[in-house]
């Protein structure tokens, strides 16, 4: 029997391909100022939030029209859809940031050869197994709440492949050091 979070992502994600298809039948426009693209919306079901086309609905990101090497996700986000990261619309991403909102991400998700590094800030996000499938060059995952950095390396057609995970060397916090604390006792 399979985990609740794995069969409702999984379902979710056949809808992604409708929505998806919606999205890329408005019309883009390239902004010849910004040279990013703009897309023709419905406004009732989607919003725009700088480089991010989030569904209304669900608060689901639909689409990422970035030409940055880090994008951070919007706080408020709480899933990531159907190929929201390619080369297509994002040519340049190397280092993608997940914040805390993030409760899960879909399969096929992340769908570039460009992305090098993901920064996960939820501990209890879901990550479906096909999520970073087509991420050849994806090597570290930075998962935040953990502590840890886990590298990976492409395992063949089935996306990446834990080789090692180690703990962030971060500085010490001062209560960790009792010496540099104030306090008078």
């Amino acid at each position: 029997m399979e985990r609740f979070f794995k069969h409702y992502y999984e379902r979710i994600c056949s809808h992604d391909y409708e929505m998806l298809e919606m999205l890329e039948k408005g019309k883009s426009v390239l902004d010849e100022n910004t040279g990013k693209y703009i897309v023709d919306l419905n406004t009732d079901l989607f919003r725009q939030e700088g480089d991010f086309i989030i569904s209304k609905l669900d608060d689901r990101l639909r689409m990422c029209l970035s030409l940055e090497e880090t994008i951070q996700i919007p706080s408020g986000v709480r899933s990531i859809g159907y190929d929201v990261f390619n080369e297509r619309n994002c040519p340049n991403v190397k280092h993608i940031i997940f914040p805390e909102s993030v409760e899960g991400i879909c399969p096929y998700a992340v769908m570039s050869d460009t992305v090098e590094e993901i920064t996960l800030n939820n501990k209890y996000i879901y990550i479906s197994d096909e999520a970073f499938e087509h991420c050849y060059s994806l090597r570290l995952i930075h998962h935040m709440p953990e502590r840890c950095i886990i590298h990976v390396r492409p395992h063949g057609n089935q996306g990446p492949q834990t080789v090692k995970i180690v703990p962030m060397d971060l500085p010490k916090r001062k209560e960790d050091n009792p010496e540099d604390n104030d306090l008078p006792f």
